[in-house]
């Protein structure tokens, strides 16, 4: 399953598609492509990341773990967030690499669309 994510930052738009096999994910950015698993409890999903590669045509070599960038990412629903609409999401994300620290931080909402696109 593919999602597109559209997000809006500091006036700058960020578009970028994840792809997902049941709890397994991966998000490429260009030749890097984040690999991670989803953990889901009833209160919160938390996004773990499993690895990061470097696509290089039909390859994906290993990025050093010591350089290459570190996702975190979690969304939860607060109860006064689920009725009578789709329920909205809080969502923390937090992208950093080793040696120069954070590079994107946000935090938010999301909603999910009815099948009509409301």
């Amino acid at each position: 399953m593919a999602e597109t994510w559209e997000r809006s930052i500091g006036g700058r738009r960020l578009v970028s598609r994840q792809v997902r096999a049941g709890e397994v994910g991966w998000e490429p950015h260009g030749p890097l492509v984040i690999r991670t698993r989803t953990v889901a409890t009833p209160t919160e999903v938390t996004v773990v990341q499993d690895g990061t590669t470097l696509r290089l045509g039909r390859w994906d070599v290993p990025f050093p773990g010591a350089f290459a960038p570190k996702v975190s990412a979690r969304a939860w629903i607060d109860p006064q967030d689920q009725a009578p609409r789709p329920p909205r999401f809080h969502i923390e994300v937090r992208v950093s690499v080793p040696l120069v620290g954070t590079l994107l931080s946000y935090q938010g909402h999301i909603c999910e669309l009815r099948p009509d696109g409301t």
